[in-house]
């Protein structure tokens, strides 16, 4: 029986199973996936405070289900190290640190893409949002703040770090908003309507740092500071970046 593994577990490796299922039931299909292998809507990430979600709340469906209804292994919270292409072999570790080895007939990469990182800090208040368990660990920091006196800083103005902004307004925190550009969403919408952004967010709760840049970011014990090029410091309880992947 041919074997085809597929290597993630995003909206790409999971659509790929339906479509490989529904023309070929004589299919052996295996997916490795670092993460849980459980289904759900990425972009609700970022929203998922507003909409009071807890992270088994965003779950779709479960990994057994999966498993159930397209007939596919899943091999979760593994790191694939290595794939040998001459012998179609992938070489991966489990979460007990061994190594494992499955033969393919086919391999298909479907990671999606990674957040870049700034490596201003290596502290666990800084993080970046782009999976379940990383939603699940911010919000466990989020829990831990007052939101009467906490405030987030959010190092990027795009679509993502924008909706993380208006989720945490509305929740109550205090937010800073950095970036390079002259206008939050600057590379998809025009200044005048960047502007009408910036004015849509109560003044009293947002702050917006625009055309500048964080320089450095060093841990003052229950804060960390932000130290912007332009000499601005920020205090921040936590950092969220969202710079792109």
């Amino acid at each position: 029986m041919k074997h085809i593994i597929i290597i993630g577990s995003g909206h790409s490796a999971i659509t790929l199973v339906r479509e490989l299922r529904a023309h070929g039931k004589a299919l052996k299909i295996s997916l490795l996936t670092q993460d849980s292998g459980d289904l759900y809507y990425k972009p609700n990430l970022s929203k998922a405070i507003s909409m009071n979600k807890a992270p088994l709340d965003l779950i779709m469906k479960k990994r057994e289900v999966l498993e159930q209804e397209h007939d596919v292994k899943i091999i979760h919270q593994v790191q694939v190290e290595a794939i040998e292409t001459d012998q179609r072999c992938v070489r991966y570790r489990d979460s007990n640190s061994a190594v494992n080895e499955l033969i393919f007939d086919e391999l298909v990469l479907a990671t999606g893409a990674s957040p870049m990182n700034l490596e201003l800090t290596d502290s666990p208040r800084c993080v970046s949002v782009n999976n379940l368990a990383e939603y699940e660990m911010f919000r466990a920091e989020l829990q831990k703040l007052d939101k009467s006196t906490s405030r987030i800083a959010i190092i990027g103005a795009g679509f993502v770090g924008i909706e993380f902004a208006s989720d945490l307004c509305n929740n109550g925190f205090q937010v800073d908003v950095i970036d390079t550009a002259s206008w939050p969403l600057s590379r998809s919408v025009p200044e005048q309507l960047g502007e009408h952004i910036m004015n849509a967010f109560p003044k009293e709760q947002v702050q917006w740092h625009m055309e500048q840049k964080v320089g450095d970011v060093q841990d003052d014990g229950d804060q960390l500071l932000l130290e912007l090029d332009t000499g601005t410091v920020i205090r921040a309880d936590l950092i969220l970046s969202a710079v792109g992947l």
